[in-house]
């Protein structure tokens, strides 16, 4: 008789436990070799002799063998519906001969010390590997699984360092250097982090409210904005703001990192998922870097997801939907051959398999980009009247001539509403932007309709060529696919802040009011189909908040200041200055 789980169960095990009952699909796994018994608050104690719980999940008759790890700061034993789906899920995996443990990370829940958020993730994994290797029941085989901060908990312990060393681990939606979430093009992540920062801000886990919520995301100054939310100060969140966290978390960089994972990965993530481009290029560097049987073992699968269920999304993804995000027939393979040497047929799968949007189609890869996808650019044209969707702006392979620059007016006491993107919660995803292309502050180019399909795989960006009349202002760029009916829908956005436009945080540079610079906005990855009919549609303005802060045009400090100025953006696409969206495109 086939075991079946609902994948609710991985969502509410990966901390998305809040969407989990709106999931109908069914995974077939083999039948079920072992009886479960569960231990409870199981206690291993840190070299600073700080005591860690976690609940262990024994396959009753199995005297020794294999480990899955999971390090959660959501709870091990969350109440209700979600302790049932976790628990679940942990007895599917001891069932199949898996040895499971559920250790709370320190701070947490039943586990002592203080939380502060990815700072003690590898030495207290390193600590916990050992501790495994000590114990009878373990076979010195320990493997790891969970998406989010689970996910980053394993890659944290993934390398040599860690002393007993990973056999094999399963990240899903999430990323090696998380500190890169934080800042997107110098700007500060800040729907995603000040909602997680403030409902994980204790031991044990806050709910906060959507109006609490918003009343922070639009306080000044920005340092105080978490104390909006709640009355109790959270120290991360203050250090994100005011961009120390680099220097708090240095230790946490990966960038020399890989080249002493021990684990080959199964990677897991989502085109519309807030860590997708890191996730990316994580797999890149182990691929790369790695020692050759790690790279060589390791897979990855994205789909179009994001990190939780999408809310009455504008278009659907066929044969791609969130019930596929846990990918569990996938993993039970990979981690069978890593960690009981089985000959699961894993080693055959390609090392990428991606979901196209806009075709419906899976692919096996063994190179992204594909070597055949090549920059295509589409320069950006106008009469001087882009603004809005009613406007004068094209998309072309045309490059320009002499054309006069768009011109808006940049309000931070008015931004730009986010709508959709790789956000937290279920605003996410993709969404209708008639509301966001029918605002003055609104840049919008088009191309005609496309006579033939365009297949874009790989990175995307923009070099926009513009002025401010402001001493320090961002630029925002999201690229869309309108329909044959006229609606248009996002599929990836980006920011560049332009104090920080060479990418060095550490070193803000005003611009010149006035003075025109090249502004580099990355646009991340995608694997995306526009159709016959169907028209690509670049937006440009200068906010998309909440998702990111505000600039408030003042060149003041970004944490402490609150002086707002309204600021005169130009947009130039002429021979001499031709902004363009730069595509990787199939021939």
């Amino acid at each position: 008789m086939k075991k079946t789980v609902i994948l609710a169960l991985l969502m509410a095990a990966a901390g998305l436990a809040g969407c989990a009952t709106a999931v109908n699909g069914i995974y077939h796994l083999d039948p079920i070799q072992y009886r479960v018994r569960v231990e409870k608050d199981v206690m291993a104690r840190m070299r600073d002799g700080t005591v860690l719980a976690a609940d262990v999940y024994h396959p009753v008759g199995l005297d020794r063998g294999p480990v899955i790890l999971v390090r959660t700061p959501y709870d091990k034993r969350a109440p209700g519906v979600v302790a049932l789906l976790q628990s679940s899920l942990y007895k599917l995996f001891a069932g199949h001969g898996y040895t499971v443990v559920v250790q709370d990370v320190r701070g947490r829940y039943a586990s002592a010390g203080e939380f502060y958020p990815m700072l003690n993730e590898a030495r207290d994994g390193a600590d916990t590997l050992q501790w495994l290797a000590n114990e009878p029941w373990c076979n010195g085989k320990v493997g790891s699984w969970g998406g989010s901060y689970f996910g980053f908990t394993q890659w944290a312990m993934a390398d040599a360092d860690a002393g007993a060393g990973l056999a094999a681990m399963v990240p899903l939606i999430t990323t090696a250097d998380i500190i890169k979430l934080h800042y997107e093009g110098g700007a500060v992540n800040l729907e995603n982090i000040l909602s997680w920062s403030t409902s994980n801000r204790d031991g044990q886990g806050q709910k906060v409210k959507p109006q609490d919520l918003q009343n922070g995301y639009n306080h000044l100054p920005l340092i105080t904005a978490d104390n909006a939310v709640s009355p109790e100060n959270v120290r991360f969140f203050d250090d994100t703001v005011s961009y120390r966290l680099p220097d708090v978390l240095a230790d946490t960089a990966y960038d020399d990192r890989y080249k002493n994972v021990t684990a080959p990965a199964l990677l897991i993530a989502g085109w519309y998922d807030l860590f997708q481009k890191y996730q990316i290029e994580d797999f890149r560097e182990l691929r790369e870097k790695a020692p050759p049987g790690v790279g060589a073992m390791s897979r990855i699968v994205i789909g179009p997801w994001g990190h939780g269920f999408f809310k009455d999304p504008p278009v659907k993804f066929k044969h791609g939907g969130i019930v596929k995000l846990g990918q569990l027939d996938l993993t039970m393979d990979f981690l069978d051959a890593a960690l009981k040497g089985q000959d699961t047929g894993i080693e055959n799968q390609p090392p990428y398999y991606l979901y196209v949007m806009g075709s419906g189609q899976w692919v096996g890869m063994d190179e992204w980009p594909p070597p055949e996808a090549r920059p295509t650019v589409f320069y950006l044209h106008s009469d001087g009247a882009a603004n809005q969707r009613a406007g004068n702006g094209a998309l072309s392979r045309e490059a320009p001539a002499q054309e006069p620059p768009d011109v808006f007016t940049y309000d931070p006491a008015h931004p730009v509403p986010t709508t959709g993107g790789p956000l937290l919660g279920n605003d996410a995803g993709p969404k209708d932007q008639a509301s966001v292309e029918a605002r003055g502050d609104v840049l919008v180019y088009t191309t005609a309709p496309l006579s033939s399909p365009l297949t874009v795989m790989g990175p995307l960006s923009v070099a926009l060529d513009a002025a401010s009349d402001a001493l320090d202002t961002d630029f925002t760029a999201k690229l869309c696919d309108v329909y044959p009916d006229g609606l248009s829908v996002n599929i990836v956005d980006g920011v560049v802040r332009a104090r920080f436009r060479d990418g060095d945080l550490r070193h803000p540079e005003p611009i010149v009011p006035g003075q025109v610079y090249e502004y580099v906005i990355d646009l991340w990855y995608t694997a995306y189909v526009f159709q016959p009919g169907h028209r690509i549609r670049l937006q440009i303005s200068s906010s998309n908040f909440p998702r990111f802060d505000r600039n408030r045009n003042t060149g003041d400090n970004i944490a402490t200041g609150t002086a707002m100025r309204a600021a005169r953006q130009s947009v130039y696409h002429d021979a001499q200055m031709p902004s363009r969206l730069i595509l990787s495109a199939l021939p």
